[in-house]
Formats: C-alpha cells, sequence, structure tokens
C-alpha cells in the first residue's frame, strides 16, 4: 500500500495496483477440461472448476455417473495448472465417492505425475485402496466423484 506525505495526491494508478488481488479474489471460478483417464464419461458429466491467486490454486472436480459412464481401475484426471514438485505421490484433495441413494464414501485425490490425480478411496477400515470399477462400491446411475482441493503451482 503506498504512502503519502501530507499535501500528496492519490493518483488512480495507486488504486488501481492495490485493488488486483481484490479483483482476483472476487472474480469468477473458471471452468477447465480435465483429461480422463479410466473414467468414461457416456452421458454422464463433469464439471472442473478452479480459481488461483497467485501461485495458489483451488479447486473443484465433480464426476457424475450415467447411461454408458464407467469407473475403470485407478481411475484418473488432470488438474488446471501443474503443482509445484514437493507434491509428487502427496495428496491433493478430498474426495467424497456417493453411491447414491445409499452411502457416502471418502477417498483423496493422490498426484501421481506431472498435473494427474489418482481417485483413491478408503476402505471401510480406514486404509487407502485403488478405485475400481466395484471399489467402493458398484458404480451405478446417478453415483458421483467429487473432488476439492488446493495446491501451491510451480
Amino acid at each position: 500500500m503506498p504512502t503519502l506525505a501530507a499535501g500528496s495526491r492519490l493518483l488512480a494508478e495507486d488504486l488501481l495496483a492495490n485493488t488486483a488481488p481484490v479483483d482476483t479474489m472476487l472474480s469468477a471460478w473458471i471452468t477447465w477440461s480435465p483429461t480422463l483417464t479410466a473414467l468414461t464419461l457416456g452421458s454422464g458429466s463433469v464439471s472442473a472448476k478452479y480459481k488461483q491467486n497467485g501461485k495458489t490454486v483451488h479447486y473443484r472436480f465433480k464426476f457424475t455417473y450415467g447411461a454408458g459412464s464407467a469407473v475403470g481401475s485407478s481411475p484418473k484426471f488432470t488438474l488446471p495448472a501443474a503443482p509445484h514438485a514437493d507434491y509428487a505421490n502427496m495428496p491433493l484433495g478430498d474426495i467424497d465417492l456417493t453411491d447414491a441413494g445409499t452411502a457416502n464414501r471418502r477417498g483423496m485425490a493422490r498426484l501421481v505425475s506431472g498435473s494427474t490425480v489418482e481417485v483413491v478411496s478408503y476402505g471401510t477400515t480406514g486404509i487407502a485402496t485403488t478405485t475400481t470399477s466395484t471399489v467402493p462400491h458398484t458404480w451405478a446411475s446417478g453415483d458421483t466423484i467429487s473432488v476439492v482441493g488446493t495446491y501451491e503451482t510451480t
């Protein structure tokens, strides 16, 4: 924030320079198109949005299972920006795996390489395990994989 000496005038460029961070915080989330691996869309849907403030990225991703959709072994998706290298093999998001009308199960988005994260589910014992077509449940229309996370870019 600029300081003004007595008798100085505040200029428009001083105000603009100091409102840029506020503009970023107030701006709308941006849609991105993640690359899906072991996730077949069919008539399902994907919603992927993010907001970047400096090097900090906040994101949300939702895959909704529909007719012709499929979840394979170790499903993955790409993030909107490459995470810092320090995140290698670390969790980059919390996951809710919804078996529509039955149960919600937890998981994590684990960075596997570059900007690709894997959908990992927790078994009933709390142990992280590979998500498949039948783990943590058999996927059907209306089921969802919802992810929220925050990380630092390079």
